[in-house]
């Protein structure tokens, strides 16, 4: 083979003698003429080639990148207003607003004595002492924003009648599922000449509002919705906002009646149920006087004293997940059932109350029906 010969290589370059090739890392640029010479088999060529080195590319140093700063948001508060009260009577109230894991506080002014808010929950809470009108501001804020609001609650002196503190008095609205009947009735403060209405907001699909204040069908899809909800009684007007869940099928779902019957001065004894064991039980502070809810159980105990119709809502929480129902509690005239219900005692006693004579029954039952399997 040919053996090769370079003169005029720049600095940093070299040429193999027996393959040719020249490389290596040139270290100044220009254009260089060569003079190749190649050797083979007793023979000489020579060639002139021109070699061009171009100058080294300048490196580009990008822009710093300098990061956007993060966005301040303006959370808002929307509640409307909020509800008056009376003194020396309990008041409740939840506040809402369009941001989620908000802190509240008062950030101006001071709430009516005897009513505190809850910083997590956004409850406003408690008993007020001093009639008065109390106007205040209200912060709700979260780690993206904070946003403001003044309200005014005035505090009337207690008195049996409602003027002047017209409210809607259902504390909140019971979950529902998708493809199950749901229904709950709105309350306020008075029954006669109620017009309701959403006001803000729209309701799940499959859910309609009605004026005498009935929240009723079958809702279609699954989700949480804020709505607020106004009623009007032709003198005055109120306003509460309400969240609204409505669950995917397979949810916890309270099973038990949403009806429970009892009779003045007797003892009840009602057991909430769900689809899934082990959850924890609670109700709102609509349960009427005299009754307690075991919350690991949900057994409802009590004995009511005087006839009427006491609406409540009842929650259950558990699995991760909540669910909650529209509770009518009818307590009717104490009639004497005698042994109608509950049977004559065998020989020696009079007849048994009728729900103990039931309950005792049912015990035996099962006690047999154990010992049998």
């Amino acid at each position: 083979g040919a053996t090769w010969e370079i003169a005029g290589l720049p600095s940093g370059l070299r040429v193999d003698a027996l393959l040719g090739t020249i490389s290596g890392t040139p270290t100044a640029s220009g254009t260089f003429t060569l003079a190749v010479r190649a050797r083979a088999f007793g023979q000489i060529a020579d060639k002139t080639l021109t070699l061009t080195i171009s100058p080294a590319s300048t490196p580009v140093t990008p822009d710093p990148v300098i990061p956007e700063p993060t966005p301040v948001t303006t959370i808002a508060i929307l509640n409307s207003s909020l509800p008056n009260a009376s003194a020396g009577n309990s008041y409740s109230v939840e506040l809402f607003s369009d941001a989620s894991n908000v802190t509240w506080s008062v950030s101006n002014g001071t709430l009516p004595a005897g009513l505190t808010l809850n910083a997590s929950t956004g409850r406003i809470s408690g008993t007020p002492t001093t009639v008065g009108n109390y106007t205040f501001t209200l912060n709700a804020s979260n780690s993206s924003g904070n946003g403001e609001k003044s309200f005014t609650i005035t505090v009337n002196a207690n008195s049996s009648s409602t003027e002047n503190n017209f409210a809607i008095t259902t504390m909140f609205l019971s979950d529902g599922t998708v493809g199950t009947p749901y229904s709950q009735q709105l309350t306020a403060t008075t029954t006669s000449g109620l017009v309701w209405r959403v006001s803000n907001g729209a309701l799940p699909g499959g859910l309609s509002l009605s004026q005498t204040g009935f929240l009723s069908g079958t809702p279609t899809t699954a989700g949480t919705t804020t709505i607020e909800i106004t009623v009007a009684n032709g003198n005055e007007r109120t306003s509460s906002y309400f969240t609204l869940t409505i669950n995917p099928y397979g949810s916890l779902t309270i099973t038990s009646s949403s009806e429970i019957r009892a009779k003045v001065n007797e003892e009840v004894t009602f057991t909430f149920t769900a689809n899934i064991s082990g959850v924890k039980w609670y109700a709102d502070a609509s349960l009427p006087s005299g009754l307690s809810l075991n919350p690991d159980s949900g057994a409802l105990r009590g004995t009511p004293t005087a006839k009427g119709t006491y609406p409540f809502t009842v929650m259950s929480i558990g699995n991760g997940q909540s669910a909650s129902r529209y509770i009518t509690f009818i307590v009717e005239d104490s009639g004497n059932n005698g042994g109608n219900n509950g049977g004559e005692s065998g020989g020696g006693g009079g007849g048994c109350n009728s729900f103990e004579g039931l309950y005792g029954l049912l015990t035996l039952a099962g006690i047999f029906l154990l010992r049998k399997n």
